[in-house]
Protein backbone atom coordinates (compact mmCIF):
# COMPACT_ATOMS: atom_id res chain seq x y z
CA UNK A 1 0.00 0.00 0.00
CA UNK A 2 2.74 2.24 0.77
CA UNK A 3 4.73 2.00 -2.31
CA UNK A 4 1.33 2.38 -3.88
CA UNK A 5 0.56 5.99 -2.50
CA UNK A 6 3.50 6.97 -3.56
CA UNK A 7 3.40 5.30 -7.28
CA UNK A 8 0.18 7.12 -7.62
CA UNK A 9 1.56 10.72 -6.28
CA UNK A 10 4.13 10.54 -8.76
CA UNK A 11 1.55 9.75 -11.42
CA UNK A 12 -0.42 12.46 -10.45
CA UNK A 13 2.20 15.31 -10.77
CA UNK A 14 3.18 13.81 -14.36
CA UNK A 15 -0.18 14.18 -15.20
CA UNK A 16 -0.49 18.45 -14.90
CA UNK A 17 0.21 20.64 -17.78
CA UNK A 18 3.41 22.43 -18.18
CA UNK A 19 3.80 25.73 -17.54
CA UNK A 20 2.48 27.80 -20.44
CA UNK A 21 -0.18 25.15 -21.69
CA UNK A 22 -3.24 27.23 -20.72
CA UNK A 23 -4.60 30.60 -21.67
CA UNK A 24 -6.10 33.24 -19.28
CA UNK A 25 -9.05 35.27 -20.66
CA UNK A 26 -9.64 38.97 -20.50
CA UNK A 27 -11.53 40.42 -17.35
CA UNK A 28 -14.07 43.15 -18.39
CA UNK A 29 -15.22 46.52 -16.49
CA UNK A 30 -18.61 46.28 -15.80
CA UNK A 31 -18.47 49.51 -13.71
CA UNK A 32 -17.68 52.64 -14.19
CA UNK A 33 -18.51 52.85 -17.60
CA UNK A 34 -15.50 54.78 -19.78
CA UNK A 35 -15.00 58.48 -19.75
CA UNK A 36 -16.96 58.73 -16.38
CA UNK A 37 -16.11 62.09 -14.32
CA UNK A 38 -16.01 61.95 -10.41
CA UNK A 39 -15.73 64.90 -8.55
CA UNK A 40 -14.09 64.10 -5.18
CA UNK A 41 -16.29 65.14 -2.15
CA UNK A 42 -13.88 67.02 0.30
CA UNK A 43 -16.84 67.09 3.00
CA UNK A 44 -18.01 63.82 2.63
CA UNK A 45 -14.13 61.67 1.69
CA UNK A 46 -16.10 57.95 2.76
CA UNK A 47 -18.13 58.62 0.08
CA UNK A 48 -16.74 55.59 -2.02
CA UNK A 49 -16.25 54.70 -5.44
CA UNK A 50 -17.27 50.78 -6.62
CA UNK A 51 -15.36 49.12 -9.39
CA UNK A 52 -16.53 46.08 -10.53
CA UNK A 53 -15.89 43.70 -13.48
CA UNK A 54 -16.80 40.54 -15.19
CA UNK A 55 -14.29 37.74 -14.19
CA UNK A 56 -11.06 36.56 -16.22
CA UNK A 57 -10.97 32.43 -16.33
CA UNK A 58 -7.99 30.12 -16.60
CA UNK A 59 -8.75 27.23 -19.04
CA UNK A 60 -7.06 24.93 -16.34
CA UNK A 61 -9.04 26.65 -13.70
CA UNK A 62 -6.06 28.12 -11.85
CA UNK A 63 -7.11 30.24 -9.44
CA UNK A 64 -6.80 34.50 -10.47
CA UNK A 65 -6.39 37.33 -8.85
CA UNK A 66 -7.25 41.14 -9.16
CA UNK A 67 -6.13 44.21 -9.00
CA UNK A 68 -7.23 48.04 -9.75
CA UNK A 69 -4.65 50.27 -10.98
CA UNK A 70 -4.54 54.01 -10.95
CA UNK A 71 -2.48 55.89 -13.56
CA UNK A 72 -1.92 59.16 -15.09
CA UNK A 73 -3.62 59.45 -19.07
CA UNK A 74 -0.15 60.29 -19.99
CA UNK A 75 1.82 57.72 -18.56
CA UNK A 76 4.47 55.81 -20.84
CA UNK A 77 4.84 52.86 -18.37
CA UNK A 78 3.19 51.41 -15.29
CA UNK A 79 6.16 51.41 -13.29
CA UNK A 80 5.27 54.25 -10.73
CA UNK A 81 1.11 54.28 -10.73
CA UNK A 82 -0.81 56.89 -8.86
CA UNK A 83 -2.44 53.74 -7.23
CA UNK A 84 -2.75 50.15 -6.87
CA UNK A 85 -5.03 48.11 -5.04
CA UNK A 86 -6.14 44.29 -4.56
CA UNK A 87 -9.58 43.97 -5.03
CA UNK A 88 -11.94 42.64 -2.51
CA UNK A 89 -11.55 38.95 -0.94
CA UNK A 90 -8.06 39.36 -0.75
CA UNK A 91 -7.91 39.62 -4.66
CA UNK A 92 -9.84 36.92 -5.21
CA UNK A 93 -13.25 39.44 -5.43
CA UNK A 94 -14.49 41.21 -8.63
CA UNK A 95 -15.41 44.03 -6.36
CA UNK A 96 -13.42 47.18 -4.95
CA UNK A 97 -14.64 50.31 -3.29
CA UNK A 98 -12.37 52.86 -2.99
CA UNK A 99 -12.78 56.04 -0.78
CA UNK A 100 -13.05 59.23 -2.04
CA UNK A 101 -10.74 60.74 0.42
CA UNK A 102 -7.85 57.67 -0.27
CA UNK A 103 -7.98 58.90 -3.96
CA UNK A 104 -7.37 62.50 -3.67
CA UNK A 105 -4.67 61.59 -1.18
CA UNK A 106 -2.73 59.35 -3.84
CA UNK A 107 -3.00 61.85 -6.57
CA UNK A 108 -1.68 64.53 -4.01
CA UNK A 109 1.32 61.87 -3.45
CA UNK A 110 1.66 61.85 -7.26
CA UNK A 111 2.18 65.73 -7.36
CA UNK A 112 -1.64 66.43 -8.81
CA UNK A 113 -2.72 70.17 -8.03
CA UNK A 114 -5.79 70.68 -5.53
CA UNK A 115 -8.75 71.37 -7.31
CA UNK A 116 -7.41 69.85 -10.66
CA UNK A 117 -9.56 67.82 -13.09
CA UNK A 118 -6.84 64.82 -13.57
CA UNK A 119 -7.90 62.47 -16.26
CA UNK A 120 -6.63 58.99 -15.52
CA UNK A 121 -6.68 55.51 -17.13
CA UNK A 122 -8.05 52.66 -14.79
CA UNK A 123 -7.38 49.31 -15.52
CA UNK A 124 -8.25 45.72 -14.13
CA UNK A 125 -5.56 43.67 -13.55
CA UNK A 126 -6.04 39.65 -13.94
CA UNK A 127 -2.61 37.79 -12.93
CA UNK A 128 -2.43 33.90 -12.93
CA UNK A 129 0.84 32.29 -11.95
CA UNK A 130 2.91 33.62 -14.95
CA UNK A 131 0.17 34.89 -17.13
CA UNK A 132 -1.62 38.53 -16.56
CA UNK A 133 -4.25 40.40 -18.68
CA UNK A 134 -6.28 43.31 -18.66
CA UNK A 135 -9.22 45.53 -18.93
CA UNK A 136 -8.90 49.66 -19.31
CA UNK A 137 -11.21 52.42 -18.88
CA UNK A 138 -10.39 56.66 -19.06
CA UNK A 139 -11.87 58.11 -16.45
CA UNK A 140 -11.26 61.95 -14.78
CA UNK A 141 -11.48 62.91 -11.18
CA UNK A 142 -11.42 66.28 -10.08
CA UNK A 143 -9.39 66.47 -6.22
CA UNK A 144 -10.08 68.23 -3.51
CA UNK A 145 -9.74 71.95 -3.42
CA UNK A 146 -8.33 72.19 0.21
CA UNK A 147 -4.79 70.19 -0.20
CA UNK A 148 -3.97 67.94 2.74
CA UNK A 149 -0.68 68.96 3.88
CA UNK A 150 1.90 65.65 4.38
CA UNK A 151 3.10 65.18 8.29
CA UNK A 152 6.59 63.72 7.18
CA UNK A 153 8.94 65.44 5.18
CA UNK A 154 12.05 64.19 3.14
CA UNK A 155 15.10 66.49 1.80
CA UNK A 156 17.09 64.86 -1.82
CA UNK A 157 18.72 65.62 -5.33
CA UNK A 158 21.88 65.88 -6.13
CA UNK A 159 23.00 68.54 -3.89
CA UNK A 160 22.62 66.17 -0.69
CA UNK A 161 24.24 63.74 1.05
CA UNK A 162 21.95 60.72 0.00
CA UNK A 163 21.84 61.64 -3.92
CA UNK A 164 18.78 61.60 -6.22
CA UNK A 165 17.81 58.19 -4.36
CA UNK A 166 14.57 59.10 -2.41
CA UNK A 167 15.36 55.73 -0.29
CA UNK A 168 18.72 57.75 0.81
CA UNK A 169 16.71 60.97 1.54
CA UNK A 170 17.61 62.64 5.10
CA UNK A 171 14.57 63.14 7.06
CA UNK A 172 13.46 66.60 8.52
CA UNK A 173 12.51 67.13 12.28
CA UNK A 174 9.02 67.94 12.65
CA UNK A 175 8.63 71.04 14.95
CA UNK A 176 6.18 71.47 17.51
CA UNK A 177 3.94 74.33 19.14
CA UNK A 178 3.86 76.18 22.28
CA UNK A 179 1.52 73.03 23.66
CA UNK A 180 3.73 70.78 22.27
CA UNK A 181 1.16 70.23 19.19
CA UNK A 182 3.08 69.15 15.90
CA UNK A 183 2.97 72.06 13.44
CA UNK A 184 3.53 71.60 9.90
CA UNK A 185 6.88 72.93 9.94
CA UNK A 186 10.10 71.17 9.56
CA UNK A 187 13.70 71.62 10.01
CA UNK A 188 17.06 69.47 9.01
CA UNK A 189 20.82 70.24 9.60
CA UNK A 190 22.65 69.05 6.13
CA UNK A 191 25.53 69.44 3.54
CA UNK A 192 24.43 70.50 0.48
CA UNK A 193 26.65 70.87 -2.54
CA UNK A 194 26.61 74.28 -4.49
CA UNK A 195 24.97 74.62 -7.92
CA UNK A 196 23.57 71.24 -7.79
CA UNK A 197 19.05 70.81 -7.11
CA UNK A 198 17.80 69.44 -4.04
CA UNK A 199 13.92 69.55 -3.27
CA UNK A 200 11.40 68.35 -0.31
CA UNK A 201 9.65 65.05 -0.52
CA UNK A 202 6.29 63.84 1.63
CA UNK A 203 7.82 60.75 1.25
CA UNK A 204 11.12 58.58 1.13
CA UNK A 205 9.41 56.70 -1.90
CA UNK A 206 7.97 57.28 -5.27
CA UNK A 207 5.05 58.20 -5.97
CA UNK A 208 5.83 61.56 -3.22
CA UNK A 209 4.85 65.36 -2.96
CA UNK A 210 7.89 67.31 -4.22
CA UNK A 211 8.30 70.89 -3.14
CA UNK A 212 11.22 73.04 -4.72
CA UNK A 213 11.23 76.94 -5.32
CA UNK A 214 13.19 79.58 -4.96
CA UNK A 215 14.10 82.88 -2.92
CA UNK A 216 12.47 81.46 -0.02
CA UNK A 217 8.88 80.86 -1.35
CA UNK A 218 8.60 76.92 -1.52
CA UNK A 219 6.19 75.65 -5.00
CA UNK A 220 4.58 71.90 -5.05
CA UNK A 221 6.35 70.66 -7.98
CA UNK A 222 8.65 73.77 -8.39
CA UNK A 223 11.81 73.64 -9.45
CA UNK A 224 14.98 72.39 -7.83
CA UNK A 225 16.38 74.44 -4.55
CA UNK A 226 20.25 75.27 -5.09
CA UNK A 227 22.80 77.06 -2.95
CA UNK A 228 25.52 79.12 -3.73
CA UNK A 229 28.55 77.77 -1.16
CA UNK A 230 29.10 74.13 -0.59
CA UNK A 231 28.53 73.97 3.48
CA UNK A 232 26.56 72.90 6.19
CA UNK A 233 23.24 74.57 6.11
CA UNK A 234 19.85 74.29 8.74
CA UNK A 235 16.91 73.83 6.26
CA UNK A 236 13.65 75.34 8.01
CA UNK A 237 10.85 74.94 5.77
CA UNK A 238 7.16 75.82 6.71
CA UNK A 239 4.34 74.24 4.32
CA UNK A 240 1.45 76.38 5.61
CA UNK A 241 3.15 79.58 4.87
CA UNK A 242 4.86 77.87 2.01
CA UNK A 243 8.06 78.97 2.83
CA UNK A 244 11.64 77.81 3.34
CA UNK A 245 14.74 79.70 5.13
CA UNK A 246 19.14 78.35 4.91
CA UNK A 247 21.31 79.42 7.64
CA UNK A 248 24.92 78.60 6.54
CA UNK A 249 26.59 76.21 9.81
CA UNK A 250 30.01 77.46 9.46
CA UNK A 251 30.73 75.15 12.61
CA UNK A 252 29.32 73.54 15.42
CA UNK A 253 31.27 73.98 18.58
CA UNK A 254 31.03 73.41 22.76
CA UNK A 255 31.56 76.60 25.17
CA UNK A 256 31.61 77.11 29.16
CA UNK A 257 33.11 76.74 31.75
CA UNK A 258 34.02 73.03 31.71
CA UNK A 259 35.92 73.83 28.72
CA UNK A 260 39.30 75.12 28.06
CA UNK A 261 38.99 78.77 27.51
CA UNK A 262 35.98 78.91 29.76
CA UNK A 263 32.99 81.11 28.35
CA UNK A 264 35.23 82.97 26.15
CA UNK A 265 36.76 79.55 24.70
CA UNK A 266 34.99 77.98 21.29
CA UNK A 267 35.54 74.10 21.13
CA UNK A 268 34.61 73.15 17.22
CA UNK A 269 33.12 69.59 16.40
CA UNK A 270 33.86 68.02 13.04
CA UNK A 271 31.17 67.47 10.85
CA UNK A 272 30.65 63.80 10.41
CA UNK A 273 27.87 63.46 8.34
CA UNK A 274 23.86 63.39 7.81
CA UNK A 275 23.04 66.09 10.62
CA UNK A 276 25.83 64.24 12.59
CA UNK A 277 28.70 65.89 14.18
CA UNK A 278 31.69 63.82 16.17
CA UNK A 279 34.65 65.12 18.30
CA UNK A 280 36.93 64.69 21.38
CA UNK A 281 36.72 67.30 23.53
CA UNK A 282 38.80 68.04 27.25
CA UNK A 283 35.95 68.34 30.26
CA UNK A 284 38.16 69.91 32.58
CA UNK A 285 35.36 70.53 35.35
CA UNK A 286 32.01 69.74 36.58
CA UNK A 287 30.70 72.90 35.43
CA UNK A 288 28.12 73.24 32.41
CA UNK A 289 28.68 74.02 29.02
CA UNK A 290 26.59 74.13 25.67
CA UNK A 291 26.82 73.59 22.18
CA UNK A 292 26.62 76.29 19.94
CA UNK A 293 26.90 77.57 15.99
CA UNK A 294 29.16 79.72 14.10
CA UNK A 295 30.37 80.92 17.73
CA UNK A 296 27.01 82.61 17.73
CA UNK A 297 25.43 83.42 21.13
CA UNK A 298 21.90 83.49 19.38
CA UNK A 299 22.35 79.70 18.55
CA UNK A 300 22.61 78.04 21.42
CA UNK A 301 21.58 74.52 22.11
CA UNK A 302 21.23 73.45 25.49
CA UNK A 303 19.49 70.19 26.77
CA UNK A 304 15.84 70.34 27.09
CA UNK A 305 14.84 70.37 31.03
CA UNK A 306 13.38 67.41 32.09
CA UNK A 307 15.44 64.81 29.81
CA UNK A 308 18.64 62.98 29.75
CA UNK A 309 20.04 64.33 26.00
CA UNK A 310 17.86 65.94 24.28
CA UNK A 311 19.07 69.14 22.49
CA UNK A 312 16.96 72.71 21.72
CA UNK A 313 17.67 75.67 20.28
CA UNK A 314 17.42 78.22 23.37
CA UNK A 315 16.19 80.78 20.78
CA UNK A 316 13.04 78.06 19.70
CA UNK A 317 12.14 76.87 23.06
CA UNK A 318 9.30 78.76 24.42
CA UNK A 319 7.59 78.58 20.59
CA UNK A 320 8.29 74.91 21.47
CA UNK A 321 6.56 74.65 25.05
CA UNK A 322 10.23 73.22 26.40
CA UNK A 323 12.47 74.98 28.85
CA UNK A 324 16.28 74.57 28.53
CA UNK A 325 19.48 74.21 31.13
CA UNK A 326 23.22 74.23 30.46
CA UNK A 327 24.18 70.64 29.77
CA UNK A 328 26.33 69.12 32.87
CA UNK A 329 29.32 67.75 32.54
CA UNK A 330 29.07 64.11 34.05
CA UNK A 331 32.56 62.67 32.99
CA UNK A 332 35.88 64.66 33.37
CA UNK A 333 38.95 63.95 31.30
CA UNK A 334 39.24 63.55 27.72
CA UNK A 335 35.69 62.59 26.26
CA UNK A 336 34.29 61.88 22.61
CA UNK A 337 30.98 64.07 21.92
CA UNK A 338 28.37 62.96 19.50
CA UNK A 339 25.94 65.61 18.32
CA UNK A 340 22.95 64.27 16.38
CA UNK A 341 20.86 66.78 14.48
CA UNK A 342 18.56 64.69 12.37
CA UNK A 343 14.99 63.66 11.90
CA UNK A 344 14.95 61.19 14.61
CA UNK A 345 15.76 64.12 16.72
CA UNK A 346 18.38 66.16 18.38
CA UNK A 347 20.34 64.74 20.89
CA UNK A 348 23.98 64.59 22.36
CA UNK A 349 26.15 61.69 24.15
CA UNK A 350 29.00 60.79 25.15
CA UNK A 351 31.86 58.42 26.07
CA UNK A 352 35.44 58.86 27.56
CA UNK A 353 38.21 58.56 24.98
CA UNK A 354 40.10 54.65 25.19
CA UNK A 355 42.76 56.67 23.67
CA UNK A 356 43.02 59.62 26.46
CA UNK A 357 45.82 60.13 28.59
CA UNK A 358 46.72 57.44 31.13
CA UNK A 359 46.57 56.96 34.95
CA UNK A 360 47.81 59.67 37.03
CA UNK A 361 50.03 59.02 39.65
CA UNK A 362 48.64 60.08 43.42
CA UNK A 363 51.25 62.39 45.11
CA UNK A 364 52.91 61.32 48.41
CA UNK A 365 51.19 64.87 50.12
CA UNK A 366 48.22 67.03 49.73
CA UNK A 367 47.97 70.23 51.23
CA UNK A 368 44.21 72.34 50.70
CA UNK A 369 45.21 76.11 50.27
CA UNK A 370 43.11 79.40 51.06
CA UNK A 371 43.94 82.13 48.80
CA UNK A 372 47.03 80.43 48.31
CA UNK A 373 48.10 79.29 51.85
CA UNK A 374 47.99 76.48 53.16
CA UNK A 375 45.80 75.50 55.82
CA UNK A 376 45.94 71.50 56.39
CA UNK A 377 47.75 68.80 55.13
CA UNK A 378 45.96 65.97 54.63
CA UNK A 379 47.03 62.05 55.93
CA UNK A 380 47.20 59.63 52.92
CA UNK A 381 45.78 55.94 53.54
CA UNK A 382 46.81 53.93 50.33
CA UNK A 383 44.78 56.08 47.51
CA UNK A 384 42.92 58.29 49.95
CA UNK A 385 43.72 61.83 51.79
CA UNK A 386 41.62 61.76 54.98
CA UNK A 387 41.22 65.49 56.26
CA UNK A 388 42.46 64.97 59.93
CA UNK A 389 39.98 67.27 61.65
CA UNK A 390 37.74 69.95 60.45
CA UNK A 391 38.23 73.37 59.32
CA UNK A 392 36.39 76.20 58.76
CA UNK A 393 36.06 77.38 55.54
CA UNK A 394 34.60 80.74 53.80
CA UNK A 395 32.46 81.12 50.69
CA UNK A 396 34.49 84.56 49.86
CA UNK A 397 37.87 82.30 50.06
CA UNK A 398 39.26 80.87 47.07
CA UNK A 399 40.23 76.96 47.50
CA UNK A 400 42.64 74.30 45.79
CA UNK A 401 44.34 71.48 46.18
CA UNK A 402 48.36 70.75 46.10
CA UNK A 403 51.41 68.35 46.42
CA UNK A 404 53.22 71.18 47.79
CA UNK A 405 52.51 73.41 51.27
CA UNK A 406 53.81 76.70 49.34
CA UNK A 407 51.30 75.72 46.14
CA UNK A 408 54.52 75.28 43.91
CA UNK A 409 53.33 71.19 42.64
CA UNK A 410 50.86 69.66 41.16
CA UNK A 411 47.54 71.31 41.20
CA UNK A 412 44.01 69.35 41.32
CA UNK A 413 40.95 70.53 40.39
CA UNK A 414 38.02 70.03 42.51
CA UNK A 415 34.61 68.69 41.50
CA UNK A 416 31.58 70.20 42.81
CA UNK A 417 31.43 72.18 46.08
CA UNK A 418 33.32 71.70 48.85
CA UNK A 419 30.48 71.15 51.97
CA UNK A 420 27.71 71.45 50.37
CA UNK A 421 24.66 70.98 52.52
CA UNK A 422 20.67 70.70 51.69
CA UNK A 423 20.92 72.95 55.34
CA UNK A 424 23.27 76.20 54.75
CA UNK A 425 21.29 77.76 57.47
CA UNK A 426 21.49 75.48 59.82
CA UNK A 427 23.49 76.48 63.29
CA UNK A 428 25.77 73.88 63.22
CA UNK A 429 26.90 71.62 59.90
CA UNK A 430 28.18 68.38 60.49
CA UNK A 431 29.81 65.29 59.10
CA UNK A 432 32.86 64.22 57.96
CA UNK A 433 33.98 65.14 54.28
CA UNK A 434 36.52 62.90 52.33
CA UNK A 435 39.13 63.96 49.12
CA UNK A 436 40.72 61.47 47.21
CA UNK A 437 43.13 61.41 44.37
CA UNK A 438 42.41 58.06 42.41
CA UNK A 439 45.45 56.41 40.96
CA UNK A 440 43.36 54.29 38.82
CA UNK A 441 41.28 57.09 37.03
CA UNK A 442 41.92 57.97 33.69
CA UNK A 443 41.12 61.51 33.08
CA UNK A 444 43.50 63.45 34.94
CA UNK A 445 41.05 64.11 37.94
CA UNK A 446 40.96 64.12 41.12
Amino acid sequence: MFLAIILGACAEKDNLDPIGNWDLSQPEFASPASGTAIVLEEERPETTVAFEWAPAFSTENYQVRYAIVLDSASANDADTPILRLTSHNEGKGTTLSVSHGDLDAAMALAGFENGAEIPVKVKVLAECLSKSTTDEIDMTFTRFVTEELPTTLFLAGAATEGGTDLSEAAALKRLNDAQQAPVYQFEVYHQLQAGEGFRFYSRNSAPAMAYGGADGLLEKNGTPLTVEETAVYRLRVDLEAMTYDLLKVDHLSVVGGAIAGGWDGDVPIPYKGFGVWEGKVDILSAEGFVFRLNGNWDYLLKRAKGSLSELVMEADAADQGLEVEDIPAEKVGAIIYTVELTGNGYRYAFERDPNGSGPIEAPNQLFLLENGTSIMEFTKDDKMFNAPHYVAMQSTATYTLNSAADGSGIAYAIGGEIGATAYPDSDKVSGQEQMFIDSDRTDGGP
